[in-house]
Parts: structure tokens; C-alpha cells; sequence
């Protein structure tokens, strides 16, 4: 596994420095705003909403420090809420998964408990990891854009999942007549 790792890290770093990655990214986000799937507006009730990112968090890092939920994670998901509420003002709002990502990362980066999740001790080093990577003890940051992605993808997957139960509902009261127009 370790020969892998050596491998990989410093085509992974090359990648890092030569701006590739953040090509990557951007060809990313240009690619997601032209999908159908991430660019029409959906209904999602503000509970979803704040429920994706804190499930964003959760999921962004696993091995933050021994599994334990990062410090001041209350105070984010307060501030998401709150942000939410401000910019939404129903309970049942209209919006895409590119403009929800947007939001998200917007309202985050304003929080400053948030860009601590970021941070490494000082001294310490953050280097490029893989799924080859071997599990650290602790890990003292939080990898905040795939946080972010985590909550736009839970949102993708709930939306998934409705419409399939919702079509197939459809589809079965059709069949015996039991759906009025």
C-alpha cells in the first residue's frame, strides 16, 4: 500500500502546484451549471437543507479528530440556518443544486468557526492524502469544498430518491385508476 502512496504523491502534488486541479474544479462547476439535474431549481424544505450540510460535515472528514463532530459545530449550522432563513423566507423554497452549493460556500466562509475546520496545529503539515493514505490517529482540518460538495450531493441523492418514490406511487395508482386529474 505504501509503494502506491509514494506513486502517488508527488503526481498529486505536481497536479496541486501546476493549477491543474483548480482547472479541474472550475471545468467541474462549468459542467454541473449545464446539467439538467444540478441546474433546475427543485423544492426542498429549509430542514433539508440545513440537514445536507450538517450531513456535509459529518461526511467531509471522518477521522476529525478520533470521529469526534468538529468544534463549534452548533454554531455553523446555526449560522447556515440563519442564513437560509434570511435569504429563503418560506419554509418550502425553489433552488438549484449549483446556486445551493454557491449559497452554502458563500455563508460558511463568513463563519469563522468554519475556516477553523481548515487550519492545521502550527508546525504541522497538510499534505496531499488518497484513499491509499493511511488512517491518521487525528486529523485537525476539514477539507471544506469536499464538505460543501457532500451537502449538495446528499441533497441530490434525497432528490433522487423522491422523485423515484414519487413516480412509482404515480405510476401504480394510474394503473388502477385511483389518481384523479
Amino acid at each position: 500500500m505504501d509503494d502506491i502512496e509514494d506513486t502517488f504523491q508527488p503526481i498529486a502534488e505536481q497536479l496541486l502546484f501546476s493549477g491543474a486541479l483548480e482547472e479541474a474544479c472550475e471545468l467541474n462547476k462549468q459542467r454541473l451549471s449545464r446539467d439538467p439535474e444540478w441546474a433546475t431549481p427543485k423544492h426542498y424544505h429549509l430542514h433539508t437543507l440545513v440537514t445536507a450540510f450538517a450531513v456535509g460535515i459529518i461526511n467531509a472528514d471522518p477521522w476529525h479528530k478520533n470521529y469526534k463532530i468538529p468544534p463549534n459545530f452548533e454554531n455553523v449550522i446555526n449560522w447556515i440556518s440563519f442564513c437560509i432563513q434570511e435569504k429563503y423566507k418560506e419554509v418550502v423554497v425553489q433552488v438549484s443544486l449549483v446556486e445551493m452549493g454557491k449559497n452554502y460556500r458563500e455563508w460558511a466562509d463568513q463563519n469563522p468557526y468554519f475556516l477553523e475546520w481548515n487550519e492545521s496545529p502550527k508546525g504541522t503539515v497538510i499534505g496531499i492524502t488518497s484513499r491509499y493514505s493511511s488512517t491518521p490517529e487525528e486529523r485537525y482540518f476539514i477539507d471544506l469544498d469536499a464538505l460543501i460538495q457532500n451537502a449538495v450531493l446528499y441533497l441530490r441523492d434525497e432528490t433522487r430518491k423522491n422523485e423515484e418514490f414519487d413516480r412509482k406511487f404515480e405510476e401504480e395508482y394510474k394503473t388502477n385508476g385511483e389518481i384523479n386529474e
